[in-house]
């Protein structure tokens, strides 16, 4: 039971209780289902950024990338450059198109005005599944996470990462979401720097590291 509340297992605790209570917070007051799916567009630029780089530079791709750097070597950085560009053939092509669509919400809503009302049903039962599989997929990761790394049975960081994701979502929405997403960014920017330097001088050094 101590080995449960030392330093390490708080700040996990901390950090989890922190992201419910902003998440709780930053949703309040929702009126409409357009401020609940897109936040009146109250958001600049560089909330979205923040928020953006918070969904596709996770901990857990940080660390699964920096794994197939270890077993791999140098390889698999040049893969990396494949999502690069699929990305910025979206900023560039797709992003500045969908303005002519300020009326929907969801990618659903998209594609309905486009190719019917069909179209748009299909493209929701496809988003949700794409959408429970990659919750699944990340609650697993989580799991796996605090049990290797914190002695916490995968199951039970299963249930409460996914009650905490799933109150913090349904209570505010999108405003709870980039919120939380924003918050998790900055935590990424200051913790894995920290880490790095850690997992450098443990090995020896920098000239150990490139040896």
């Amino acid at each position: 039971m101590a080995s449960l509340l030392d330093l390490d297992h708080l700040i996990v605790y901390v950090f989890l209780l922190t992201t419910l209570v902003v998440g709780m917070w930053a949703g309040r007051g929702i009126k409409d289902i357009r401020e609940y799916a897109i936040g009146n567009r109250m958001y600049g630029v560089s909330v979205l950024v923040f928020t953006y780089l918070a969904t596709n530079l996770s901990g857990t791709v940080l660390l699964n990338n920096s794994g197939l750097v270890f077993s791999d070597g140098i390889i698999p950085v040049f893969a990396f450059f494949g999502f690069f560009i699929s990305e910025m053939t979206c900023a560039l092509f797709v992003a500045p198109k969908i303005i002519r669509f300020r009326t929907c919400y969801t990618m659903g809503d998209l594609m309905a005005t486009l190719y019917g009302k069909y179209s748009g049903i299909i493209t929701g039962i496809l988003g949700a599944l794409q959408a429970i599989t990659l919750t699944g997929m990340e609650l697993v990761a989580l799991g796996i996470t605090c049990e290797s790394l914190l002695g916490i049975k995968a199951v039970w960081g299963i249930i409460v990462g996914g009650l905490i994701l799933a109150a913090y979502s349904a209570h505010g929405g999108i405003k709870s979401v980039v919120t939380t997403d924003v918050m998790q960014f900055l935590t990424l920017i200051v913790s894995v720097p920290i880490i790095a330097y850690m997992a450098v001088t443990h090995a020896g050094g920098i000239r150990a590291v490139f040896a």
